[in-house]
């Protein structure tokens, strides 16, 4: 049996196992999952939720527009206030909450947003309205941290390089695989180990612009962080060279 996952983000829902078509549709009645399998399914997110049947789904992931981060027209991410803002995100999960099984899981990513200097702590608003309106569980709060996070050039408070992953789910029967999750991350961090970590920094190194001492120390500090990750002391890690890449914060 497959496992079915859908995803919505910005106005569409995607159902994919292996994308192999694409269907437009304007206003569906009820969907067929078994038909929907495989496709891409455009239109307006609300609109494609509600003609799903309820109680089918087995995961649904999705990442919605920011607020006020990009013009998104009349859709989510353009209300004039962060209430509203939290009021379309629980339109959506509302339908969420309706076509999960109760084994699936449902997991929002959210980035906050900065009015008139503050956080508005948004996505931990958006959670705390779920849990109060909807039966639901949180059952983990995952922190995304972004190894290289776009530099931003404020001098009075550090650059935002986290985002939350928030886990719910509808009963305790909840499907989780741990040990296939335990024996993949074992795989991934044996493939790290390998002999060809940080070759392409000894190489960008090697025909940088850097004088001969610098390049000796560049070596010198790339072959310690190497050793780290053999050791399983870092799991990975990213090195900038002066003149090759950009430097962090706009250079300050």
């Amino acid at each position: 049996m497959h496992r079915k996952k859908y995803i919505t983000k910005n106005s569409q829902v995607k159902i994919a196992e292996t994308v192999t078509e694409e269907v437009q549709y304007s206003t569906p009645a009820i969907l067929s999952i078994k038909n929907s399998l495989d496709n891409i399914i455009q239109g307006d997110n609300l609109t494609i939720l509600k003609s799903i049947p309820g109680n089918t789904i087995n995961l649904i992931i999705t990442s919605p527009p920011y607020f006020k981060q990009r013009n998104y027209g009349s859709g989510i991410g353009n209300e004039k206030s962060v209430g509203e803002y939290i009021d379309s995100l629980l339109a959506v999960f509302s339908e969420c909450v309706r076509i999960l099984r109760n084994d699936g899981s449902i997991v929002f990513n959210l980035g906050d947003k900065y009015l008139e200097g503050g956080l508005q702590l948004i996505p931990y608003k958006f959670a705390v309205e779920a849990l109060k309106n909807f039966p639901v569980k949180l059952i983990n709060n995952t922190t995304w941290v972004k190894l290289n996070p776009t530099p931003r050039q404020y001098q009075k408070r550090l650059v935002s390089s986290t985002e939350p992953f928030f886990h719910f789910v509808k009963s305790d029967d909840y499907y989780y695989n741990f040990h296939d999750y335990m024996n993949n991350n074992g795989v991934k961090n044996k493939r790290s180990n390998g002999n060809n970590i940080g070759k392409k920094y000894f190489e960008l190194i090697g025909s940088s612009n850097l004088t001969a001492e610098q390049k000796k120390m560049a070596f010198w500090e790339l072959q310690d962080v190497i050793a780290e990750v053999k050791t399983g002391k870092i799991e990975s890690f990213r090195m900038k060279i002066k003149g090759i890449h950009s430097e962090p914060f706009g250079g300050q």
